[in-house]
């Protein structure tokens, strides 16, 4: 089942309540993720909490204050997973790719062992898809790699085709079961804009018709072979390429080569994105549909700046 929204952030923050989820801050700390993703308590009828949003590595001591009990395990790590679970854990939560801690990807073992961790202990698994689903990483959905169903599913951003500000929050029949008593316990003011549910309904027509995400996992293999190229060619410059579809990071040996690497790329016309919690990684996230000659034409803009780079460089 389906609820749209006509903004991004309540794909994360207006999760229905659970019957035992009370706080909205629960699930507050959550709706950008840093290389790490969490376990949730619950909080028995606790009121509703607005505050703070929890934000890792260099950008978090400018959010206050924080809110305790939400403790964070290792990404690829079950074992720092199950010595969280405790009585009131609820759910647990992350990206199936980490986009702002640098692109990482979860091992298909690890994401196989949560979700029999989350049955076993009658936990949600929620999965936050607002960079990784609606193709972007080869897949309709993140999840898609590893077989892997969660209970509750996140989007926003690009199910708005770019042009509407659209979010939608997906779950299993069950989950909807408990708005049933009380359908009002979650509204939003905006909620089922007509303009942003037919953008939505545009953008799912358009990804599905002309096979986005087969053209990102194409493009986005083209793309790996070739920095895997450029990489062996300046490896004191870039340190690696990972990444899924046309969701790639570069990571470099310290953040002041990526910073370098990305003053080049913009001043040569390409523009890339960095990522909050890892500083010398790169995003390339071009469009799902990026002609392949604009792909070559922004390898050879990357390998010009990789030379200049390099030069600076003991």
């Amino acid at each position: 089942m389906l609820h749209l929204w006509n903004n991004v952030i309540p794909a994360v923050f207006g999760l229905p309540a659970i019957s035992y989820w009370q706080a909205v801050g629960l699930l507050s700390l959550s709706w950008i993720f840093f290389g790490s993703w969490r376990a949730f308590p619950r909080f028995p009828r606790a009121p509703h909490h607005h505050g703070s949003i929890g934000l890792d590595a260099e950008t978090k001591d400018a959010v206050e204050p924080k809110v305790k009990g939400f403790p964070k395990a290792i990404l690829n790590d079950i074992a720092s997973v199950e010595q969280l679970i405790g009585a009131n854990t609820v759910a647990v939560m992350l990206e199936p790719i980490q986009g702002e801690g640098g692109v990482l990807p979860a091992t298909n073992e690890f994401l196989c062992e949560l979700r029999a961790l989350t049955h076993k202990h009658e936990l949600l698994l929620i999965v936050d898809e607002i960079q990784t689903g609606m193709g972007r990483t080869g897949k309709m959905w993140g999840v898609d790699h590893w077989n892997v169903v969660p209970d509750i599913m996140c989007l926003g951003k690009s199910i708005g085709g770019g042009v509407m500000p659209l979010s939608a929050f997906i779950a299993n029949p069950t989950v909807w079961e408990v708005m049933i008593p009380n359908p009002i316990i979650h509204s939003t003011t905006f909620g089922g804009n007509p303009l942003a549910c037919a953008a939505g309904l545009a953008a799912i027509q358009v990804t599905l018709e002309e096979d986005l995400p087969g053209q990102a996992a194409a493009k986005g293999e083209f793309l790996l072979r070739e920095l895997a190229c450029l990489q062996a060619k300046y490896p004191q410059v870039l340190t690696e390429a990972h990444g899924k579809g046309l969701l790639i990071g570069m990571e470099f040996p310290v953040q002041e080569i990526g910073w370098q690497v990305a003053a080049g790329l913009f001043k040569r016309g390409v523009l890339v994105a960095g990522t909050y919690s890892k500083a010398q990684v790169i995003r390339i996230e071009p469009a799902l549909g990026i002609p392949l000659e604009l792909l070559k034409e922004m390898l050879n803009r990357l390998e010009d700046t990789f030379r200049e780079v390099a030069k600076t460089l003991p």
